[in-house]
């Protein structure tokens, strides 16, 4: 059942509760009150912020399913482009502004020119960001993760009106790149090694510092992400739900639809009979959350353990096999 769908139900039932006495011709005159207010309500505005390269389409895919094209063409647009994405479909090579059903809705997006693509173009820039600011109902500033230097984008964001950026998101895209690299991430389990965790907190925390820097007044968050590993994905799209207007967060939630982050995990960590981490049939007992096992496991290898077991297959099956049978066991086991 969708938001919209739940949403309507319980306030049937909650006027049923209240009002035993409430005739069915009134009840589907406030039906259809509530059916054209959701049907009239306009559609959500997110503005992405980034340079070129970042992950603004493949991280506005992950959390709403829009099935953008991944674009690598230079930058070169000095405008903000507005997007009107059919939630739930595919779109052409080129994205266009067309109205299309689809069974989410309709989500508009405005594709921000990075503050640091043609200096020459800053002013008009700023103005932009004013502009687009004003409309949207969330924002994310998105930043490649490895890349230390924010220092331009700090500057430039102290120049924006502040009511703007008070609640935005500051999303650190591909942590899975952050030192020591890529095949430093734990593929079987989708997560960072303990050495790469703890350089993405360092991150995380060393962009956080110069964002409060540059906006003393700011209240949002700095979360890290993966689009392309949906890592950490249901942090950033509640990151970025709390920075919209109350009244219209129903709106953006109704469009949620994050990509599948249990699919790039190894099976063999996953509960038998498909049930995911957290949930429980009604014949058994809770389970232990098999990424917490993995996640405990790693946290206690040294490097040499970690590279020992990660380039080796037959360790790897073996390490895995008893993690899963017996968690507490195969701590000091390479």
């Amino acid at each position: 059942m969708g938001l919209f769908d739940s949403a309507r139900e319980a306030i049937v039932n909650a006027l049923r509760a209240d009002n035993p006495q409430i005739s069915q011709a009134d009840m589907d005159s406030i039906l259809r009150q509530i059916d054209e207010k959701i049907a009239n309500e306009p559609p959500p505005r997110v503005a992405l912020i980034g340079e070129t390269g970042v992950g603004k389409s493949s991280t506005l895919n992950s959390l709403f399913n829009a099935g953008l094209e991944i674009s690598h063409t230079e930058a070169c647009t000095q405008e903000a482009a507005e997007i009107r994405v059919p939630l739930g479909s595919m779109l052409a090579s080129e994205m266009k502004i067309d109205t299309v059903e689809a069974d989410l809705g309709e989500l508009v997006v405005y594709d921000m020119p990075g503050l640091g693509e043609g200096l020459g173009a800053r002013d008009q820039h700023l103005a932009t960001y004013d502009e687009i600011l004003r409309r949207v109902d969330a924002a994310l500033w998105i930043l490649d993760a490895p890349d230390r230097m924010i220092e331009y984008a700090q500057v430039e964001m102290a120049r924006l009106d502040k009511t703007l950026t008070e609640y935005m998101t500051f999303a650190l895209n591909k942590v899975d790149t952050v030192h020591p690299g890529e095949t430093a991430w734990y593929a079987p389990a989708n997560l960072p090694s303990p050495e790469q965790e703890g350089n993405i907190k360092l991150r995380m925390a060393d962009v956080e510092a110069k964002v409060r820097e540059a906006l003393p007044h700011w209240k949002g968050r700095v979360i890290g992400y993966s689009a392309t590993r949906r890592f950490n994905l249901p942090q950033l799209f509640a990151a970025m739900l709390d920075g919209v207007a109350r009244e219209r967060r129903w709106v953006l939630a109704q469009r949620k639809s994050l990509a599948d982050y249990f699919e790039f995990v190894d099976s063999r960590l996953l509960p038998e009979g498909g049930e995911l981490p957290g949930r429980t049939s009604t014949n058994s007992k809770p389970m232990k959350d098999p990424l917490d096992a993995a996640r405990e496991a790693l946290g206690v290898l040294s490097p040499q353990q970690f590279k020992a077991i990660s380039s080796d297959k037959a360790k790897l099956d073996e390490w895995l096999a008893g993690v899963m049978n017996n968690p507490g066991s195969s701590k000091d086991e390479v």
